[in-house]
């Protein structure tokens, strides 16, 4: 009998916003479980695994024979998005990667994203440098941001949908964001770092909680260090962060 897979928190988060039935793709696929789940669950019977190495594909490859012996996936070793045709993945998947290398693998293959319906990302740091690339991204909007913990770090899940594809739901909340934006008016660059849409979701008050823990900290560092031309700076800056997200924080309530 096979062997039943389980995703941690994080990796059932992402694999939950690939629709039943969409052709979904997983870039730098490494180990193939999200994979192996949306295939076993019944989620897709159609999953491209790319990754740049062969290693990660042959270590996917034993997966999916552990998990669903005798199912031959379908698999590409190439960069990014290269692989890919327009049009043959709805869901793509870009996870574990960090922000500046997923913008960039966005970039290059611009042809293939901008034909999905949708763009799962999950990006291991620099999470506001991809939001700020997602800004400017045609045709697309940011429908859902979540937080999954993992090994005692805040993983942030950020899907995006065409705009043409939208629900009533999701036309309501890109608004609500768009409002609620203008109303603090903290600008684009806190948002790519802290977006509002935690503070509408109201589901990560700890989350914000710890943003400005870590600006008070900074803040507290420097009191006790003394002072300089450069350490007031960023003082400076730490206690404007502070502020800001304070704001967030308090839309949430």
């Amino acid at each position: 009998m096979a062997a039943k897979i389980r995703l941690s928190e994080r990796m059932q988060m992402i694999a939950s916003h690939v629709a039943s039935g969409d052709r979904a793709a997983d870039i730098g696929t490494d180990h193939g479980y999200i994979p192996v789940w949306l295939i076993s669950s019944g989620v897709t019977d159609k999953v491209i695994l790319t990754d740049v190495n062969e290693g990660p594909l042959e270590k996917a490859a034993g997966n999916f024979e552990r998990y669903l012996p005798g199912f031959r996936p379908e698999m590409r070793r190439g960069n990014g998005l290269e692989v890919l045709e327009p049009g043959e993945a709805d869901d793509i998947i870009i996870a574990g990667m960090g922000g500046i290398l997923i913008s960039k693998i966005l970039d290059a293959g611009s042809d293939v994203a901008s034909a999905a319906s949708k763009l799962v990302l999950q990006p291991r740091n620099h999470s506001f440098s991809l939001r700020h690339y997602l800004r400017g991204l045609e045709g697309f909007t940011t429908v859902c941001e979540e937080i999954a913990v993992e090994d005692r770090r805040y993983c942030e899940i950020i899907t995006v949908k065409r705009k043409d594809l939208l629900t009533d739901a999701e036309k309501e909340l890109a608004a609500a964001v768009t409002e609620l934006e203008k109303e603090l008016g903290l600008g684009e660059r806190i948002y790519d770092e802290l977006p509002v849409m935690y503070a509408l979701s109201g589901r990560y008050p700890e989350y914000i909680e710890y943003k400005c823990r870590t600006e008070q900290q900074v803040i507290d560092n420097i009191a006790a260090n003394g002072h300089s031309e450069h350490a007031d700076m960023r003082k400076k800056r730490a206690e404007e962060r502070l502020d800001a997200f304070s704001k967030i924080g308090a839309a949430a309530r």
